[in-house]
């Protein structure tokens, strides 16, 4: 599959082979688990809940009773243990769980797409 992008935002991305969908699904949720990292290393304190702050800005967000625990299908899953320990947790279309978990500064992913990636917000 190529994409090319022109000078231009693109609007639709549209994948037409299973092959082609699953990649892009997979895109997605690197994306997803990529973003609500971003949004827990930005989210102010006395807002709301880390929670409620995912699940207004980056997509519908469920408590995870433990970091290993997944989420159901189409939902971002979050767990905490404080504001420096928590995982996200997020399924493929083809139920592959893929999550990002920090503990202190400490990062942890099976996501190959994050692998090598700035995970640190300076």
């Amino acid at each position: 599959m190529r994409v090319e992008f022109p000078e231009h935002c693109t609007k639709v991305i549209v994948a037409l082979t299973a092959r082609g969908r699953a990649e892009m699904d997979a895109l997605a949720r690197s994306y997803d688990l990529l973003n609500s990292d971003f949004q827990l290393q930005a989210y102010p304190r006395d807002w709301a809940t880390p929670l409620e702050w995912l699940d207004g800005s980056v997509r519908s967000t469920v408590a995870l009773p433990t970091p290993d625990a997944s989420p159901p299908a189409g939902k971002l899953g979050y767990w905490h243990e404080s504001e420096t320990s928590y995982a996200i947790v997020t399924l493929l279309a083809d139920g592959s769980r893929r999550f990002l978990r920090r503990d202190g500064e400490v990062v942890s992913t099976n996501d190959p797409r994050l692998l090598g990636q700035a995970l640190t917000v300076f």
